[in-house]
């Protein structure tokens, strides 16, 4: 059976030989079941992808109260991930076939702001959820920023431009985790407020998006000066129902 001498993860000891064998079972998840969409590569550096790879298969089993993107020795998600470390099903019982992934390329993604606040990528303040739009039981919620909140209860989704949004490639709910930039510019005498987000899984490609809480507010110091920061943007929880119905 595989071991860890010490934690892999956000603040672990991320020692090259245990980050190497959590990508690894982590590979072994299958994507619906919280598994990283594009495979990790095994070369025992703890970066993004693989921290993102460990929050999403937290919050796809445990829900995001339990997230806290650590693998430690004796830990549930160690135990969880030595789960998927079996040996191969003998030939004369073949492998249960694993459900369809459901996916797709037209989302609704709906933003939230606590009211009278300003943005910012350490807030606690700026939420987003992506809808599939065929079949809209598959959606997921995501934080811009690094700090541990969840969403504020009720949240009012009201603040994005455009509403529906066409990706280039197949993607599913819980596939946007990535990196975002929020922007500001002073335009003569309004100011205009864009989100540009980029999830990982779709390489280079960039979705724009006019944030409502700005966007050609008259601004009385407008002078063409602009302002940005980026941040990651994080997987908070997910949610999977059935199959759409076929065409």
């Amino acid at each position: 059976m595989r071991s860890i001498r010490a934690s892999v993860g956000l603040n672990g000891y991320n020692h090259r030989e245990d980050v190497r064998t959590v990508q690894e079972l982590l590979n072994l998840v299958p994507h619906s079941e919280g598994g990283p969409l594009v495979k990790l590569a095994t070369d025992g550096i703890c970066g993004r992808k693989t921290n993102g790879a460990i929050e999403k298969l937290q919050a796809h089993e445990w829900g995001w109260a339990r997230v806290d993107t650590r693998v430690d020795p004796i830990g549930p998600t160690w135990k969880l991930l030595l789960t998927y470390d079996k040996p191969a099903t003998p030939a004369m019982a073949p492998p249960r076939p694993a459900p369809p992934r459901i996916v797709g390329t037209r989302f609704i993604v709906m933003m939230a702001v606590k009211p009278s606040a300003m943005i910012n990528p350490n807030g606690e303040n700026f939420y987003f959820q992506v809808i599939d739009e065929r079949n809209q039981s598959q959606q997921a919620t995501y934080h811009f920023g690094n700090v541990n909140t969840p969403p504020p209860v009720p949240t009012v989704w009201s603040i994005s431009i455009p509403a529906v949004v066409t990706t280039p490639m197949p993607l599913g709910a819980a596939d946007w985790a990535g990196t975002a930039v929020f922007y500001e510019k002073q335009i003569e005498g309004a100011m205009r407020t864009e989100l540009w987000i980029a999830p990982d899984a779709l390489s280079n490609n960039m979705i724009r998006f006019g944030v409502h809480a700005h966007l050609d507010e008259p601004s009385p110091t407008a002078n063409g000066s602009s302002s940005q920061f980026s941040a990651p943007f994080r997987l908070v929880d997910v949610s999977q129902g059935a199959p759409p119905p076929s065409p």
